[in-house]
């Protein structure tokens, strides 16, 4: 299938007479689904859908401009609706626009993935911020309303006519929109056109078959039992290095494997949403295509008769396997396993989604091995080479104050390892947390021996430098890997070993006072809640004394992978970390590899020649050293900074109609401090915000960083939480409703048995959490607010089968009301902080 052909046309705002010309559209490749033009003015809609995908026209209102239809194709199941709305702003107008509203919503109710789009007339809403700053009109509003409530996210962001974007392209499903882009006008259109394109659609790629360890039904007795008869002592006598050592216990650990965990035969690159039925459900699905051919070929009445009712009785099959399986789900009790099954159901189910090549004039690649080495470029892209110049870092502790040595007991291993997580996935090394935490105490001894002698000599077996490194989507369009995120797997024994240093590291960099009061990321007793409340606390006192304050947020551009080692072993230094600690560190941070996977393929290896390792233990404590100094650089008078990790806010609050020059000096100061230590500053994201209660002109003052003037913000997300200029969270309040609305409807979209239990749980689970992050900072007091959040419990229980006849009150008895819940979660915390 060439994925540069179109899998639908559209055409809005057109007269649609015979003698449309289709040849300029699609000559013999299409077939259309077209609405007659309805009025004088020339508008209407016409879908041309290619002739390989399966297309079911459906029926709507004839006096609304739109045209739906079912489109299925591979693993593609999705429903097209195409509108045109006037524009026109008339109240007859307005009851048309909430007639075509109307007329969409009952069209959302499918369990297909939904695609819309069209020329909606829409200038008011502001697309980049939409779910910040709502529309003052009546028809913006609707609209708006009828995206929260189905979920739908909209992906045009450029105009498309004019300053305007009037031509949207929406959808319920997370990353169904593959790539988009606006082009020229087609013919003589005033309006650009739009390209985009879809996944789950065919690949040339083929399935094939693995084996794999099933670690869940392995004889652990006899696997302590054969690796508690080896003489470890004795075995290691015979070898000299950690490479040899580390090689010697996997071969046991593979041995053990070998003997007693079962092979499992598993397909790889399928797609996601593939389903491995039961034999009873696949031959009753065999005989149904056997029916549908026959009838197909004979088109005979009466085969079509045995075909319809053979396929009835399929659905009912189907329908009561789901059912089956979402109950043993509930009875499970299993939180973390109800949440992947959750994420699978609701996540884009597609693992064809194919990925620009930009060295290839964009071209579309769906070869697993060519994006697996697309994205280690990119993310190896932004690595940075030493200049050869280490500032002076004068030590921060005196000669007695030191940290060099670090204890491997095989007690302290076992307690390590036992508190791993049981997870299943294993990076280069092979052995998952799950077989190091039911082995903890066999395997203790011999781990513990080769962190110590990996400690002493300063070195690390090769699979330990090794990264496997999963591209994670994080929004907009699939196709283009800036929009992936790295999450990488590293040694899991490897792992083990970092968390006993870690452990004491942080110890005695906290023992010693080491680290900035003003860092909040990973530490204990401290979070992103502590570092928003610290700010506001400061905002909220200012206001009161009615000042103005100026924040700046700082943005380093990918900090963690472009810190420099030899930078950082010297800031390690002045920390007094020394001899065998500074050494390993050392030997740990060089020479290390990293390689991405797509479904089962792997890329070709790329060096690592900065940054932290991600997907480590130890990494995360040296970033934190690495960017420790960083309020001392800035401390001028009334300027505070807040760090989480590499999340930095600097502010300074003042007298209404004047400013401060400090904020401008630190500024200039960190310039000077990035450009000292090579971290990269993205000037774009960093953003200016004002916060008081005056009204006030953006105009009066720029910050500037680099000589580039920063953008000012009126509503800036800080550790997940939107601040706007007057701190009523009214903003943040909307976000989040939008994002909980969305994940909502797509819970009741997955489920098939539609149970009370079920439904509640994947509400507790998957819903509730966005409304209930960071409450303690945002928690409203108007009762709009508390009204709109408590909507979206109130709607969810309302749609649920048994539930829908009682009162919101009666609901209630199932779940604890969201402001019930804020209340608790204010007081849970100010207990933790008066006994801390």
């Amino acid at each position: 299938m060439a994925l540069n052909k179109p899998a639908v046309v559209t055409v809005c705002e057109t007269w649609l007479n015979d003698d449309i010309p289709n040849a300029l559209i699609c000559p013999v490749d299409y077939q259309c689904l077209r609405k007659d033009r309805i009025d004088t003015r020339g508008g209407g809609v016409a879908l041309f859908v290619r002739s390989d995908f399966s297309v079911v026209h459906v029926d709507t209102a004839r006096d609304v401009e739109l045209v739906c239809a079912d489109i299925s194709l591979g693993s593609l199941n999705a429903r097209v609706i195409v509108c045109y709305r006037p524009p026109r702003y008339t109240v007859d107008d307005f009851d048309m626009f909430a007639k075509l509203i109307g007329v969409c919503k009952g069209l959302c109710h499918t369990t297909r993935d939904i695609v819309m789009l069209g020329d909606f007339n829409l200038p008011s809403i502001n697309w980049e911020c939409y779910s910040q700053h709502p529309p003052t009109c009546r028809f913006g509003s609707l609209f708006l309303d009828f995206i929260f409530e189905q979920g739908f996210s909209q992906y045009v962001c450029k105009a498309t006519r004019g300053d305007n974007v009037l031509d949207l392209v929406l959808t319920n499903s997370v990353g169904l929109i593959a790539s988009l882009d606006v082009a020229c006008p087609f013919s003589t259109s005033d309006h650009n056109t739009i390209n985009f394109s879809l996944n789950n659609l065919p690949s040339a790629n083929t399935c094939s078959d693995e084996f794999f360890y099933d670690f869940k039904r392995a004889d652990f007795g006899s696997i302590v039992d054969y690796m508690s008869r080896i003489n470890w002592d004795y075995e290691f006598s015979f070898h000299f290095s950690v490479q040899q050592w580390w090689d010697l216990f996997v071969s046991h650990l593979g041995t053990s494997f070998q003997l007693f965990v079962p092979l499992v035969k598993k397909t790889v690159d399928v797609p996601r949403n593939s389903i491995k039925y039961p034999r009873q459900i696949r031959l009753l699905l065999n005989k149904k295509a056997r029916l549908w051919k026959r009838w197909h070929v004979s088109k005979l009445a009466s085969d079509k008769v045995i075909y319809d009712h053979f396929a009835a009785k399929c659905k009912n099959y189907l329908h009561e396997y789901h059912r089956g399986t979402e109950k043993e789900l509930i009875k499970a009790n299993n939180l973390g396993k109800f949440y992947r099954y959750i994420r699978l159901k609701t996540k884009s189910k597609s693992s064809n989604s194919p990925i620009i090549d930009r060295d290839n004039n964009n071209a579309l690649v769906t070869d697993k091995l060519l994006q697996a080495n697309i994205f280690n470029k990119y993310f190896a892209s932004v690595m940075t080479v030493d200049n050869g110049h280490t500032p002076a870092t004068p030590p921060k502790t005196n000669k007695l104050t030191s940290l060099s040595s670090i204890t491997f007991s095989p007690a302290q291993v076992s307690k390590v390892l036992r508190k791993l997580k049981p997870s299943f996935s294993a990076g280069p090394d092979g052995i998952p947390n799950f077989v190091l935490s039911k082995l903890s105490s066999t395997l203790a001894l011999p781990l513990a021996f080769i962190f110590d002698q990996s400690f002493r000599n300063h070195s690390l077996p090769a699979s330990w430098l090794q990264a496997i490194v999963t591209p994670i989507f994080k929004k907009g369009t699939t196709a283009d890997p800036c929009n992936y995120r790295p999450i990488s797997l590293t040694s899991t024994c490897c792992k083990a070993m970092e968390r006993i240093i870690n452990t004491q590291l942080i110890d005695y960099l906290l023992q010693n006072q080491l680290i900035t009061k003003h860092q909040h990321g990973f530490l204990r007793k401290h979070s992103t809640t502590t570092n928003l409340l610290e700010t506001l606390n400061d905002f909220t006192l200012a206001l009161n004394n009615k000042l103005t304050t100026d924040v700046i947020y700082i943005d380093f551009q990918k900090a963690f992978d472009t810190v420099s080692h030899t930078k950082l072993l010297a800031k390690l230094s002045a920390y007094g970390i020394c001899g065998d600690l500074l050494l390993w560190i050392s030997a740990f941070l060089s020479g290390r590899t990293q390689v991405v996977r797509i479904s089962s393929t792997l890329s070709d290896p790329i060096h690592i020649i900065s940054g932290v390792p991600q997907g480590s233990v130890l990494g995360l404590s040296l970033f934190l050293i690495y960017i420790n100094d960083l309020p001392d650089c800035l401390q001028l008078p009334n300027v505070h900074v807040k760090l989480y990790a590499d999340d930095a806010k600097m502010y300074c609050s003042y007298a209404y109609n004047t400013y401060s020059p400090d904020l401008q000096e630190a500024l200039n100061r960190l310039c000077i401090w990035a450009d000292s230590w090579q971290l990269r500053l993205a000037i774009p994201k960093c953003l200016a915000h004002k916060i008081t209660n005056k009204t006030y002109s953006l105009a009066a003052y720029s910050y500037q960083l680099y000589n580039n003037n920063l953008s000012w913000s009126a509503n800036t997300r800080d550790l997940g939480v939107i601040i706007d200029d007057r701190l009523t969270f009214s903003d943040h309040i909307m976000s989040i409703v939008h994002k909980s609305n969305t994940r909502a409807y797509l819970i009741r979209k997955c489920f098939v048995s539609r149970d009370r239990d079920l439904l509640l749980k994947a509400f507790v689970t998957y819903v509730r959490p966005l409304l209930e992050s960071c409450t303690v900072v945002w928690s409203p007091h108007h009762s709009g607010l508390i009204n709109q959040i408590e909507s979206v419990q109130r709607n969810f229980t309302k749609k649920i089968e048994g539930m829908s006849h009682l009162s919101y009150n009666d609901r209630l008895n199932d779940l604890d009301s969201l402001q019930v819940r804020r209340i608790k979660f204010d007081l849970i915390f100010c207990y933790k902080l008066f006994t801390a």
